[in-house]
């Protein structure tokens, strides 16, 4: 049995698809999942934040695949109590889905509640983070390590568009909206206008050479995953 928290996001129910294994998804809301009911998961409804007794979501599971609600200002604590939820119920190995680069950038909130969350342990398709978040799942010897999952290409907004325009058939432009002055109040707002901030500044790009051998092959590029999300225009 593997549980996975956020389950209901796309990243989380990439990873429920990815091995026909048991899975205990955690939801944050009640409600349907049928999307989740029919990769048979067990759906379990739980917030992380909330106290409860996680000795009973985690009962019987071999792994558990930590997603955190982005830009959660509770994660810098939130994450460590669950990682010590974890080890009281003797959980054999936990991954925790992170950020592309270790988040030294204390400008940037969000990463640096990410790093104190990483200090309590010690760009890609979402089919080829889910392949490797089940490699990383289900396999001895890669515990205790942090794993980049980046694609094959260092592409620019330009770049995607023209590519998304050539699957589409038709132009597409990028059009990079520099926000005013004013600064967002709301914590979210804060931590996405940072973050746009600085990978505008300095880029967004990691090696995918990790991701790569996880897989046994070349991760996806970025044109072969359009041609699954996206469908050319019939002109007329």
């Amino acid at each position: 049995m593997i549980v996975v928290t956020a389950a209901g996001g796309p990243t989380g129910t990439a990873v429920v698809r990815a091995r026909d294994l048991p899975v205990r998804a955690v939801v944050a809301r009640r409600g349907d999942r049928p999307e989740l009911t029919a990769l048979g998961a067990e759906v379990v409804v739980a917030e992380l934040t909330a106290p409860m007794q996680w000795d009973r979501v985690l009962v019987g599971a071999q792994a558990m695949y930590l997603i955190w609600p982005n830009f959660d200002p509770d994660e810098a604590e939130g994450a460590p109590a669950l990682f010590a939820e974890a080890r009281r119920a003797r959980l054999p190995r936990l991954v925790y889905h992170w950020v592309l680069h270790r988040p030294q950038l204390r400008a940037m909130q969000h990463h640096a509640a990410k790093d104190r969350a990483e200090e309590a342990l010690d760009g890609s398709d979402l089919r080829d983070v889910a392949g490797a978040a089940a490699v990383l799942l289900t396999e001895d010897g890669l515990d205790g390590g942090t794993f980049e999952a980046a694609g094959p290409q260092a592409l620019t907004a330009p770049r995607l568009a023209e590519l998304i325009g050539a699957r589409l058939g038709r132009d597409v432009v990028a059009d990079d909206v520099v926000p005013g002055r004013e600064v967002p109040t709301g914590y979210a707002a804060r931590c996405a206008r940072a973050m746009v901030d600085h990978y505008r500044a300095h880029g967004f790009a990691g090696s995918p050479r990790l991701l790569t051998a996880l897989l046994g092959r070349p991760p996806r590029t970025y044109a072969e995953h359009l041609v699954d999300v996206l469908t050319p225009e019939v002109k007329g």
